[in-house]
Formats: structure tokens, sequence, C-alpha cells
């Protein structure tokens, strides 16, 4: 991997000892030819060319999680569905505008230009045969109002929509036996659906409009293999299809900066399953810098619209432990400023994917849908509220006490939360009223946890929530 800089406002990797070197944000400009390319960014517009899903015109961005899935009471299994959710910019007002259940999924949530609506993909997990299905929704920013748009032929489905500025809807279809993905446009009350491109030759995901042009930039792959090879981009006005960026790995979710001149896309360059955040050139194709580098699985990036001064995507667990949540990260553009704006047990995306269902049991299979190269988990076990709270605090106390996490990458994180729960339970932390109370709740809790899945997940909130306070710390 190309050696990065370190960017001493955004915290420091919080690995074992072998990859502490690794920073998560990096300030390097690559080099792009026989030279180095320097971002000149222009002013931003006036107007919104297509918000994605960060509204800087609002301070909102809007995802989607499994956060509001209920708990079932014991050995009985939740099934996990998603719903959207709208927060500000600097982590604030949490709202929910969808209240769906399983095995109804809301997933892929984007803001029209001027941030008044919410366009977004709802449908029903199928079982891999044609069963599922999804569409192409409308609702007002409050979550009322709730309008379908797009109506696919049976056996179809709906996904991966984007609003350009006149108001018109990107989107793809396929069929869900298995179909080769295209991709299609329609007006904004879901009338006028036309095809712009499907060829049996390769899969097409998560186009979006270049703003001021008529170009479509979107994720391409062989069919069937539900995962990026390329960034390509078509011409409306010509049918002209190009390759953009194709730098020899998988890829992910192009999206385009309101000046039109640049695009954020997720790319593992090294083939570990764990994707960076670069930017590439949106007119030739070549990389301009690393944002955010792999040392967690970090994808779905989008920059603020119509603004350009920011960017979120969604920061994966640190996969040396057990699978645990994700979360809404964000970002200035010139990488001066970072922070998580959730810090939950939950699986916090924009994309979902096509989970299956089965009908037998009710349960499903995650399922990775191109843009989305590492689909959540779905009908896992949830984290009761007071649970993750009790985690949170000992996991950042934890911190103050111990420095660096354990040099030793076998080290799992159910041995260091039971060694530092051990402690508690024997007296030799000296810590105030409320821990303690907090670690005999969750060393009861993890008592009645059979499952070592189960407790590895509890254990992984806990040491996450260690790690976080690390990076945060001066």
């Amino acid at each position: 991997m190309t050696p990065t800089l370190a960017s001493p406002r955004l915290g420091r990797p919080t690995r074992p000892a072998a990859l502490v070197a690794r920073a998560v944000l990096v300030l390097l400009v690559l080099p792009v030819g026989c030279g180095r390319r320097e971002i000149e960014p222009a002013a931003p517009p006036a107007a919104g060319p297509g918000a994605g899903n960060y509204c800087s015109l609002i301070g909102k961005l809007t995802w989607t999680s499994n956060r509001s899935s209920p708990r079932p009471p014991a050995p009985a299994r939740p099934q996990e569905t998603y719903n959207i959710f709208l927060i500000g910019e600097d982590g604030s007002s949490l709202e929910q505008l969808t209240r769906n259940v399983w095995p109804t999924l809301n997933q892929h949530p984007v803001f029209t230009p001027d941030c008044d609506r919410i366009v977004w993909t709802r449908g029903v997990a199928g079982d891999g045969a044609g069963s599922g299905n999804g569409q192409i929704w409308s609702m007002a920013v409050d979550g009322t109002d709730a309008t379908q748009l797009s109506r696919p032929p049976a056996g179809e489905m709906d996904g991966h929509p984007w609003v350009a500025a006149d108001g018109s809807i990107y989107f793809v279809r396929h069929a869900a036996a298995g179909g080769v993905y295209r991709l299609w446009q329609m007006q904004a009350d879901g009338s006028g659906e036309r095809e712009l491109l499907g060829t049996p030759d390769r899969d097409r995901f998560h186009p979006a409009l270049v703003p001021d042009s008529e170009r479509v930039i979107y994720t391409a792959g062989p069919p069937g293999t539900r995962q990026g090879t390329e960034i390509r981009a078509l011409d409306t006005s010509t049918g002209a299809d190009t390759v953009l960026f194709a730098p020899g790995w998988p890829v992910s979710a192009a999206t385009p900066h309101p000046d039109g001149t640049r695009a954020v896309v997720s790319e593992d360059d090294d083939g570990d399953g764990l994707f960076r955040v670069v930017e590439i050139d949106a007119r030739t194709g070549d990389r301009l810098r690393i944002l955010v580098d792999d040392v967690y699985d970090n994808a779905i990036p989008y920059y603020s619209h119509p603004a350009g001064t920011a960017f979120d995507y969604i920061r994966g667990p640190d996969p040396l432990f057990a699978a645990g949540a994700r979360n809404l990260a964000w970002s200035r553009t010139d990488l001066s400023e970072w922070r998580l704006l959730t810090r939950d047990a939950w699986q916090d995306t924009k994309i979902v994917g096509e989970p299956l269902r089965d009908a037998a049991t009710g349960g499903c299979t995650p399922r990775p849908v191109g843009c989305y190269p590492t689909p959540p988990p779905c009908g896992g076990f949830l984290l009761p509220r007071e649970v993750t709270a009790d985690a949170e605090s000992l996991g950042r106390a934890l911190a103050t006490r111990l420095a660096a996490p354990p040099a030793d990458p076998a080290a799992s994180a159910v041995a260091v939360v039971e060694d530092d729960l051990a402690h508690y339970a024997a007296g030799t932390v000296d810590a105030d009223p409320e821990l303690l109370a907090a670690a005999e709740r969750l060393g009861g809790f993890l008592a009645t946890l059979t499952d070592d899945g189960d407790r590895g997940r509890v254990a992984q909130f806990y040491f996450d929530s260690y790690l976080l306070a690390l990076e945060e710390a001066p």
C-alpha cells in the first residue's frame, strides 16, 4: 500500500502495535500521471445539484439503521429490520422517519435538491427466487406523505436512487431471480420510466448525475458477482459508456462533488476486505488523494450538497475482533475535523443490500449488492439500550487505565473485557459508585448469555468504546 501521512487533528490508529502506524485519515496527495495534481476547489453552487444523503442546506444527514428493532424476551431472537433516520451534521437531533417491521426493509435514502423530500428504496426481503421486491418511494423530510414512485414489473426490483437538479430520479432495476442490474430514469412523480443502459456484459449499480453535465457515473462489475470493479461514466446525450476509474481491485459507490470536478469512491486496494475512501477526478478518473484509510471498513461516502465542504461515510468494525456495529462518520473535505455522528451497537448504514429470507425459519442471510462491499448481518442479536450504555461507560473508563490495546493481534475483545470486569468484581479498580454498579450489571448480563457470538458482540461494543476513547484522547 502507498505510504500515508497522518492528520494530527483526526485521532490516531487504535489497532494493536504492529498496525499503529496506519493512519485513520490522511492528507497525502497521490501522484497522478508524471506529476502531482493539487485540488483547486470551485465556489459552491447556489442551488443543489442533487443532494445525496447529506444536505448542507438544512444541516442534516439521512441513513438507514436497525436501531429501532425490538428485542423479544430470551431465548427468542429478533428479526432486525431497517428504517430511515435523520440526524444533524453535529450528531444531534436524531429522528426516526419510517417505522416498518421485518421483512420490510428501508434503505438508500437521498434528499431531493431542495431538501424538502427524501427518496429511498422500500422492499421486502425475498427468497432469491423472485419473491422479493423493492420500489422507489418519496416522503417529506419530516417522514410524512410517503408515496410510492416506481412500479417495477412482477419479479423485478428497483433500488439505488439519485435525484438530479431537475427532480428526475436515476435508479437501478433488475430481475429478483438473478437478472442483470440496469440503469433507469424516471420523473419526480414516478412517470416516464425509461431504461438508460442495460447489457448482459456487466451489472450496474449506484448511478449519480455529475452536476452541470449529462454524465451519469456508476459502479459496474461482472454480471452475477455483485461486486464493483470499475467506475464508469454514461453520457446520456450520446450514449457513450466509458471507463472512468478501474484500479484493478474492488471499488464501490462513486458520488460527485457539487462542483462537478471530482468524485468520492471507496476501494479495497489490498484485498483485505476493508475499504478506504479516495477522491478521484470526475473527468479523467485520476486518483487525487486518500480521504480515509482502511484501518476500519469505510464505505458509501457522500459529499455535503450544495456546500461540498464536508463528506460522510459508514465506518465498520475492526476485523480483528467479533463482527460488530457500523456507525455514521463525518469529516471536512480539507480533513481538518472528523467525528462519529453515531456510536451505536446497531448497524447504521445507507445500503443494506438484498437480504434473503428463509421461509421456514423467518430468518435471513445478508447478500451484498454492488456498492456495498460488506453487508450488515440480519436476524442477529440486539443489545438492550441499558447494556450498551454500561458497556460504553466502562469502555471509556478503561481508556484511562490501559493506554494501548494488547500488542498481540490474537488477543480477543472478550478476554480484555472479562479481565477488566474481573478487576471490578475483585475491588481492585478505584471507580465511582456509578461505574461499579455498571460493571456489576454488565457482568450479570454476560453471565446470562450462553452463545459465544452474543458474548462477543457485547464485548465488541465495550472494546470499541475503549478504542474510540483512545482515538479521541489528546
